[in-house]
């Protein structure tokens, strides 16, 4: 499902969708910078996306625009055995 339709299904107004496109964004950002912190980028590795986002019971709808928001940044995102795995 798409953000676009997502927002429509939950009610929201365009400028509702507009602000949490935004915030989606904003998260993104954050989240991936922090990632730098956390692992070097550029080596190849994966690493369990759990070392930079909360999915203990499980991804939430926002939690996968976030993800499709990580992976415009340059992340990319592996699942083996029911656990996702990230590298940028």
């Amino acid at each position: 499902m798409n953000m676009a339709h997502y927002c429509h299904e939950i009610g929201m107004n365009l400028e509702q969708y507009k602000q949490f496109e935004t915030n989606v964004n904003f998260a993104a950002s954050a989240i991936y910078k922090n990632s730098e912190a956390i692992h070097k980028h550029g080596t190849g590795v994966y690493w369990p996306v759990n070392d930079i986002m909360d999915t203990v019971n499980g991804i939430t709808e926002t939690g996968y625009f976030i993800m499709d928001s990580l992976k415009r940044l340059g992340m990319e995102f592996i699942t083996e055995e029911n656990c996702i795995y990230y590298r940028a």
